[in-house]
């Protein structure tokens, strides 16, 4: 498991998969059926605030970070797709828009980001 305290978690559209953020800067993804990590994905320079998986799909993932930063992962290699820049404090929480086009993000910067997927 994480080696430092788990401050994220969000369960996959499925139910199968559970992935949490830790102050270890990782993301892990558990397959619950085996109840066993499936996968950890270095994510960020600093700690995870908060995961999110795409509405009724499931085929990205959203990651925050204290390290200012949003990111975007891919469920099907977890692999990065996208990260996003331009928060000037540490990026606190984020959501995926139902149609999974846009990510809304709060900081301690006092503001919030909604950007789009392209």
């Amino acid at each position: 498991g994480h080696v430092k305290q788990i401050l994220a978690l969000d369960f996959s559209p499925d139910g199968v998969t559970l992935a949490s953020g830790s102050d270890d800067h990782t993301i892990r993804l558990w397959d619950l059926r085996k109840r066993a990590c499936a996968y950890t994905i270095p994510a960020h320079s600093s700690l995870i605030s908060h995961v999110r998986f795409q509405p009724h799909h499931g085929r990205f993932l959203l990651s925050t970070s204290y390290d200012n930063m949003v990111k975007l992962w891919s469920m099907r290699d977890y692999s990065l797709l996208k990260t996003m820049e331009g928060h000037e404090g540490r990026v606190m929480c984020g959501d995926i828009s139902d149609n999974g086009q846009y990510f809304a993000t709060a900081a301690m910067d006092h503001t919030w980001k909604l950007w789009g997927r392209s």
